[in-house]
């Protein structure tokens, strides 16, 4: 089971989003796309997912080459996107096939796993954003997709409310081993997450450096190896400080 990307390169009118783009997956990894803003993660993000099928190259899943929308593969976007007049539970369970009790119940065992059992009746407008986002990771994994892509699902959030997502994410990979594609531009979750960086840089975004992020988990997120892989991803995207010198003194 396995994911592959193939010099894949996506163009708007005139202006090139990324070139030349290659990549493959291993069943059950987290793999991270990183880089700054402007360098086409999220365009990635959406050709690999068959949601825009207007590019170059291919995209192959298990073995077969495909430029649509998947059953296998889950998206979870930026924003919740839930409908705002059906309730938690009919958002979970919209669009599900068969008996319609079957996919309630199916619904609610998600909700359950992702920490909103009693929240079912709720509607998105007394949701927190956190619970929100709980909603649409409950919604991506009702149909257990085998692949799980996330384009920046935490950077709205709060501090510590992404800090529980996170670690909730990675309770739901212990638990169903689906390969992860998480497009972010936060260093420190690539780094807690991931096993493995895709970094992009430019406009057009091509694929800078893939690094394998050799920690064990559980990772600790002040661990000294993770501020050495920030510190190399950091120079690579050219992100670090100049020292300044003042009256000809280094500061």
């Amino acid at each position: 089971m396995s994911l592959q990307v193939r010099n894949v390169s996506k163009e708007f009118e005139n202006r090139k989003a990324i070139s030349n783009i290659s990549f493959n997956t291993e069943s059950g990894e987290i793999i991270g796309i990183l880089g700054t803003s402007g360098c086409g993660k999220s365009t990635l993000l959406r050709v690999v997912s068959g949601l825009d099928p207007s590019y170059t190259g291919d995209v192959i899943i298990d073995g077969e080459v495909c430029n649509h929308v998947d059953k296998r593969v889950g998206f979870i976007f930026q924003q919740p996107r839930l409908m705002p007049w059906l309730s938690v539970l009919d958002n979970v369970s919209f669009g599900l096939k068969g008996e319609k009790e079957e996919q309630r119940s199916n619904a609610a065992r998600y909700l359950d796993l992702v920490g909103l059992k009693g929240n079912e009746q709720d509607y998105p407008k007394q949701l927190s954003g956190g619970m929100a986002q709980r909603v649409a990771i409950a919604r991506a994994l009702v149909t257990s997709p085998q692949y799980l892509l996330l384009d920046e699902p935490f950077s709205a959030l709060d501090a510590f409310t992404k800090m529980k997502l996170q670690d909730l994410l990675l309770e739901i990979w212990e638990a169903y081993k689906a390969t992860i594609l998480l497009v972010t531009h936060d260093v420190e979750e690539a780094l807690y997450l991931c096993d493995r960086l895709i970094i992009l840089k430019g406009q057009p975004g091509r694929k800078e450096e893939e690094i394998v992020i050799d920690e064990p988990r559980p990772r600790s997120r002040g661990s000294a190896k993770l501020a050495e892989y920030k510190e190399h991803i950091l120079e690579r995207l050219e992100l670090t400080t100049p020292v300044t010198e003042i009256g000809g003194a280094s500061i």
